[in-house]
């Protein structure tokens, strides 16, 4: 009779989080489907002091303030790998930073050359050339000293590491998402460790997510030889179990705002001027509690506890910041662990296409829609199976030129990094199911590729007429570009308090020390037919105009 409350108990928790989770995401995706609605950043700087790309591609960097904050108390810095554009656009994710007072700074294609934050890269320099010129152009002058939280993924997971060692002074947490440990032996992409010196990173919370699709042990052995190395350091582990590499959930975003939140309590006082770096608390492990690594097949080797009552090893037990976090991470482990596996497969043009092909995208230069749908197979991916979870397929957008207009319909859509520019070829797709009581989570990635270009056909020109100031208060604009070949006209909102529905330019709300004017940069594209008669991408057209206070 035990076993049976206490299975019964088990599922009622685990039923909670599934609902909880599966509301979250239709919500979502209800909500930011567009991602220029929900997503914009006010203003926009080019980053001048390092070249980039042998001058032949730029690097800008893109602030979102809190539409009703007043003085920020952090920023959110995040590169342009993949995962992070998800992550820090995410509706929730912003939700919680405005009640924080948090903005989040956008580097595309990524604040450091190379990949590394190197500081003998000048990585250090264009964080710096960053943040003041944000601070000058907003109004928002804390920029110059705010506590900063880095988040990187995958290629440039070992960023938040290095900038935290560079300026311990200013981090308030590091969150490396699907990445790697601190100074790890392995990084993709050739990438290095540089030279810490006699630095450290001692007192600053660190989060190391990994998806148990790309668990490798050699990952947390890194991690475990590194906090031995440095007994300062208190470094979390969430394991995402049953999710891959190019992919997050609802409960990902909630955990690392959860995270957020409780370093900013633990770690920052209750007022600041804003005229010079937050003096932050340092974070003791001993003060806090401890808890095992995720084990595919296996419960915890004990359970977590208080640094000074954990039973286990602590030389390979992982650092959590209170009970709440470290019983969080167990739950999740225990939810997914044990459970049978189900199948994701794409059907493009009636057709189930086999692991790792990718949707294909044709256009006439009027329909710029993929048409593709996503379904359940047996283990081969080439029948259709009713043995899978009952929870619903679920489809997210994490990154590149592209809009889900619903689960079987995706619309090319060209945003902030531009038309030409060399990171809009990805686009960034993931379709899942979450668990149930029987079934595990299941990942099917859906990204593809895209020319940048269409350089084949009849060449066309975008006439888009300049755009005239206008005052605080404005509703929308509309917009009149045309295209020499008769195709429609799309547009994208680079920057500004503004996002583009339709052919209107709809305006949000200003930030209360927003400096004014405030410059808005609309852009014109047309990207071709790939089809007869052929017609090459349009050079892409921006105009800007501004917003004058009262």
């Amino acid at each position: 009779m035990t076993r049976f409350i206490l299975t019964i108990c088990f599922f009622s928790s685990s039923l909670f989080f599934l609902a909880s989770e599966k509301k979250d995401d239709i919500e979502e995706s209800k909500k930011y489907r567009n991602p220029q609605m929900g997503s914009f950043y006010q203003w926009e700087t080019d980053l001048d002091s390092v070249i980039y790309n042998n001058g032949d591609d730029f690097r800008r960097a893109f602030l979102w303030v809190p539409p009703q904050c007043i003085q920020l108390k952090g920023i959110i810095i995040a590169g342009h790998n993949s995962l992070e554009e998800g992550i820090i656009e995410d509706s929730l994710f912003r939700s919680e930073m405005e009640q924080l007072n948090f903005g989040i700074i956008w580097v595309t294609p990524g604040l450091c050359p190379a990949g590394v934050f190197n500081v003998n890269s000048g990585a250090q320099k264009i964080f710096d050339e960053a943040v003041n010129n944000l601070a000058d152009i907003s109004g928002y002058n804390e920029i110059r000293f705010a506590p900063v939280v880095y988040i990187s993924h995958s290629a440039q997971a070992s960023q938040p590491w290095n900038f935290g060692a560079w300026n311990s002074q200013r981090t308030l947490a590091m969150i490396s998402f699907h990445g790697d440990s601190p100074r790890s032996t392995y990084l993709c992409c050739n990438h290095f460790n540089p030279d810490w010196g006699n630095r450290n990173i001692d007192g600053i919370p660190g989060l190391l997510c990994i998806g148990s699709g790309e668990w490798q042990e050699f990952r947390v052995e890194g991690a475990f030889k590194f906090m031995k190395q440095y007994p300062g350091s208190v470094i979390s582990l969430l394991c995402n179990a049953g999710r891959g590499h190019n992919d997050f959930s609802q409960e990902d975003i909630r955990y690392l705002v959860k995270f957020i939140k409780k370093t900013v309590m633990a770690r920052m006082p209750d007022k600041w001027d804003g005229k010079s770096f937050m003096p932050l608390k340092k974070i003791r492990r001993e003060e806090s509690w401890l808890a095992d690594r995720w084990h595919k097949n296996a419960p915890p080797s004990v359970g977590c506890n208080t640094y000074y009552g954990y039973a286990g090893n602590k030389d390979s037990a992982f650092w959590y910041i209170d009970e709440e976090m470290a019983r969080w991470t167990e739950s999740i482990y225990t939810r997914e662990r044990d459970k049978k596996q189900q199948y994701l497969a794409l059907v493009q043009n009636r057709r189930i296409l086999k692991p790792g092909e990718k949707l294909t995208f044709l256009t006439d230069g009027k329909n710029i829609d993929i048409h593709a749908k996503v379904v359940f197979t047996d283990s081969t991916y080439t029948h259709l199976s009713k043995e899978h979870s009952i929870e619903p397929i679920m489809i997210k957008r994490y990154c590149g030129p592209i809009n889900i207009v619903n689960d079987t319909t995706f619309r090319l859509n060209f945003y902030r990094p531009g038309v030409h520019h060399s990171r809009v070829g990805t686009v960034g797709l993931f379709a899942f199911s979450e668990s149930d009581f029987i079934y595990g989570h299941v990942v099917r990635d859906m990204s593809f590729k895209i020319k940048a270009s269409l350089t084949e056909g009849i060449e066309q020109e975008i006439t888009f007429p300049e755009i005239d100031d206008v005052d605080l208060g404005t509703k929308y604009i509309q917009l009149k570009a045309k295209s020499s070949s008769g195709l429609p006209v799309n547009y994208y909102v680079q920057s500004g308090p503004a996002y583009v529905l339709d052919d209107r330019v709809f305006f949000t709300d200003i930030p209360p020390k927003a400096k004014f004017p405030i410059k808005v940069t609309v852009v014109a594209w047309q990207y071709g037919s790939m089809s007869e008669p052929k017609v090459q991408t349009a050079k892409a057209v921006s105009r800007h105009f501004c917003i004058n206070g009262i």
